[in-house]
């Protein structure tokens, strides 16, 4: 594991002052990766639960795929060309 590491990153299990310990875990942590029914429940902010549980991760802990992005950007887009026009 750690010869793929290095081949993938030369340097990043060095402990040297410029790559603390602490970073080479930050980066390997895992992440949680919404999906866009997620997305949507955290917009509506139904169920509570859900908002809630999103809340509670820490900003970068969570990630969405460019599927997700797509998926969005296209509901958010319909969604406002539904919308009558403003005053």
């Amino acid at each position: 594991m750690e010869a793929a590491l290095e081949a993938f990153e030369p340097g990043l299990l060095s402990s040297s002052a410029e790559q603390p310990e602490i970073q080479i875990r930050e980066a390997f942590s895992p992440m949680i990766l919404l999906d866009t029914n997620i997305c949507i429940y955290i917009i509506n902010a139904r169920p509570a639960s859900v908002l809630a549980r999103f809340k509670a991760v820490r900003m970068g802990e969570i990630g969405l795929c460019s599927v997700v992005a797509a998926e969005l950007a296209l509901v958010w887009q319909e969604w406002f060309s539904a919308q009558p026009p403003g005053p």
